[in-house]
């Protein structure tokens, strides 16, 4: 708790959230090595004495199914990093719908209102709830267009070659 917000009694906002999953073959997702997978929720509160930078969320699974790993109680609270809360989870969990409830603390130790999301995950990942769920499946396809118009853009005379 931050000494110079002892007198602060006001709760932050509800946080606005948003919650996606990834999953990785064979590299590295945020310092988890070999097959990863997490689950990521972008947030976002204010406050009128802690700064959103220092604010701390709260996640707690309240429904659906926990998928395999999936602990985010034993983290306690924590601060976002880059507006990024990230949790990992067993790569070989099955689908999943999990039920989460997200709370924003302040430097004072006020916990604000929950904002309750479900995170879906369809075994495949990549599956976005929250009000901004276009941005992971835009990236998809920005990087499929680009590896399929690298593909198709050999010259002529040249040939490819993949190592398998």
């Amino acid at each position: 708790m931050d000494p110079t917000q002892a007198s602060d009694s006001t709760p932050p906002s509800p946080p606005t959230v948003e919650g996606f999953t990834e999953r990785k073959e064979g590299s590295d997702l945020e310092g988890m090595c070999g097959d990863s997978a997490a689950l990521r929720l972008r947030v976002s509160a204010t406050d009128d004495q802690t700064t959103p930078a220092q604010i701390g969320y709260e996640v707690t699974i309240v429904g659906g199914d926990r998928p395999l790993g999936f602990d985010p109680e034993s983290k306690g609270r924590i601060t976002a990093l880059s507006d990024r809360l990230t949790y990992g989870f067993d790569f070989d969990a099955d689908s999943f719908s999990v039920d989460l409830e997200v709370r924003a603390v302040d430097g004072n130790g006020n916990v604000g209102p929950p904002t309750l999301i479900t995170v879906e995950d369809d075994d495949g990942g990549g599956c976005t709830t929250g009000a901004g769920g276009m941005g992971f499946g835009m990236l998809a396809f920005a990087t499929a267009f680009t590896l399929r118009r690298r593909r198709s853009c050999s010259r002529p005379g040249t040939s490819r070659s993949s190592a398998s």
